[in-house]
């Protein structure tokens, strides 16, 4: 599991981390621009963050079959409760992509008020 985690879901996980950012930087939906990009962003960092740390916890006793003083230290729960919630998130992500719900932060609320000033000065000049 360790070795599965480590050369296959971190560096995956990392990947779609940072493609998700350089396609919203090179895109007009922007990387602060909608909620829905903003909330996509907080979700990938999360679960990033979590398998990061969650990863390190494979080492302990309960993941390497070595009896334990403490059982509850270990749950062995953990496992199920973190692929559930990757999985409530992997969805939450992708309903977002797919309905990309309205709303502009006030950064992108600033920047869509800038494009509508140049057009409107360049339709003048």
């Amino acid at each position: 599991m360790d070795l599965l985690a480590w050369t296959v879901l971190v560096p995956l996980c990392l990947a779609s981390l940072l493609t998700g950012v350089v396609g919203a930087l090179g895109t007009a939906w922007g990387l602060l621009r909608h909620y829905w990009v903003v909330i996509k962003l907080a979700i990938t960092v999360t679960a990033t963050v979590v398998l990061l740390l969650y990863t390190r916890s494979l080492h302990t006793p309960t993941f390497t079959g070595t009896p334990i003083a403490d059982e509850a230290a270990y749950p062995l729960w953990s496992p199920l409760l973190h692929a559930g919630s990757a999985a409530i998130l992997l969805l939450a992500a992708v309903v977002l992509s797919v309905f990309k719900p309205r709303g502009l932060t006030p950064h992108g609320w600033k920047k869509a008020q800038e494009v509508r000033s140049d057009a409107r000065q360049g339709e003048k000049g």
